[in-house]
């Protein structure tokens, strides 16, 4: 099922389930996370599987980002755009500087699987910048030998 999903989500021909399983990790995985019901059971084959043929998988939990934004749109317009854009996901903005035009922020992003270039254009699409990535979390799959 894995194989014939991918082979038609992306429209191309593969050769092995294991050229599928390094796709999806190139890819974020995205498809299958997506998966309203069972994505544990999902992530976690998926990740067993990954491992079994030594592709390594991991997922971005939590990033802190030092933004620079203008005044508008303001910090619960930011957070919420960004929320909003990606689903599944916590923000949380603090000002920690205001200029005249600019306000320089701490932005904190949690969920499952962050995508830190999809962030970073939502940021920029605001008229944001990221100066720095101030913290983050990430976390590969699950332990194999930690179940057994």
């Amino acid at each position: 099922m894995i194989f014939g999903l991918k082979r038609a989500f992306l429209g191309v021909e593969w050769k092995s389930v294991p050229d599928v399983i390094r796709a999806l990790a190139e890819t974020h995985v995205e498809l299958f996370f997506a998966l309203p019901e069972g994505e544990e059971f999902y992530r976690s084959a998926l990740y067993s599987f990954a491992t079994r043929i030594g592709v390594n998988m991991v997922s971005v939990k939590k990033i802190v980002l030092d933004v620079l934004k203008p005044h508008r749109p303001n910090g619960l317009e930011f957070a919420s755009t960004i929320a909003e854009k990606s689903p599944g996901c916590r923000v949380s903005l603090a000002v920690s500087e205001v200029d005249e035009k600019t306000e320089t922020v701490v932005l904190v992003v949690e969920g499952q699987d962050l995508q830190y270039d999809a962030i970073t254009e939502i940021v920029s699409s605001m008229g944001g910048s990221v100066h720095s990535i101030d913290e983050v979390v990430v976390e590969s799959g699950p332990d194999e030998n930690a179940t057994k």
